[in-house]
């Protein structure tokens, strides 16, 4: 009886008998065939990593040196590169100070105070309807009165210095004839100071009117203070408080 090529399974002809016995050999013989390939498949899988790993430096037999960046040019990849000088590059030598065309800190630290406590004069109108407190002061000394919840102020001087006014000469003040205070103000933002024109009585042995400079503080808790105010001296002004 002929045979398979491959699994030498019994292969009878068309005109024999059927033969149980060959039917059961070749039945036996994929069955066990069947097995062992079932049983290699297992064995790989087995071997086989998941789909989802990763592998470390030393799992890799043939892991290069270096790895060249693809956006490097390749003198840069080169062992040896070239070492320049700061002048060549454009660049300030790692020892250097800066001349006058720079500011030190101490400088800037200056300038940004100078700004801070600038008393800027009003430019325009300011929106009455963000006006939320009215402050008059009628001849104080040093703090007039304290409003936070606004973030500036506008100081006002009011008066006038006519020539019934009794002026001090001999001290140096010299009331002069219808002078009128400012009508647009001056505008104080909240934690600033600075100086300001307001209608002042000096008093003492003798006693006048007239306009002079003084510091009109806004404190960051709302307070509102003048100082530098020559001896004796009172102000004379409206303090109007806004809201941005």
């Amino acid at each position: 009886m002929k045979e398979t090529e491959k699994l030498k399974l019994k292969l009878p002809e068309n005109s024999d008998w059927a033969d149980i016995v060959a039917l059961n050999d070749n039945f036996q013989a994929l069955d066990r065939w069947l097995e062992q390939l079932r049983r290699n498949i297992i064995a790989k899988l087995n071997d086989t990593p998941a789909k989802e790993h990763t592998h470390t430096r030393k799992d890799i037999t043939d892991f290069p040196t270096s790895l060249p960046a693809s956006d490097v040019y390749p003198w840069a990849k080169q062992p040896d590169k070239p070492a320049y000088t700061a002048g060549e590059v454009g660049a300030a030598p790692s020892g250097h100070t800066h001349d006058g065309r720079y500011y030190t800190e101490a400088e800037v630290n200056s300038l940004l105070s100078s700004i801070k406590n600038r008393l800027t004069k009003l430019e325009g109108s300011v929106d009455m309807a963000k006006l939320v407190y009215t402050l008059s002061c009628n001849g104080i000394g040093g703090s007039p009165g304290t409003y936070a919840n606004a973030d500036f102020i506008v100081v006002k001087p009011v008066g006038l210095v006519s020539s019934t006014v009794t002026s001090n000469a001999s001290s140096g003040y010299a009331a002069t004839t219808s002078q009128v205070a400012p009508s647009d103000g001056y505008k104080i933002m909240k934690g600033c100071s600075g100086q300001a024109t307001v209608y002042m009585y000096f008093g003492g042995r003798n006693s006048f009117f007239s306009f002079s400079n003084v510091t009109v503080n806004y404190g960051s808790d709302g307070a509102v203070t003048f100082s530098n105010i020559a001896e004796y001296g009172q102000v004379y002004c409206n303090i109007e408080f806004y809201k941005q």
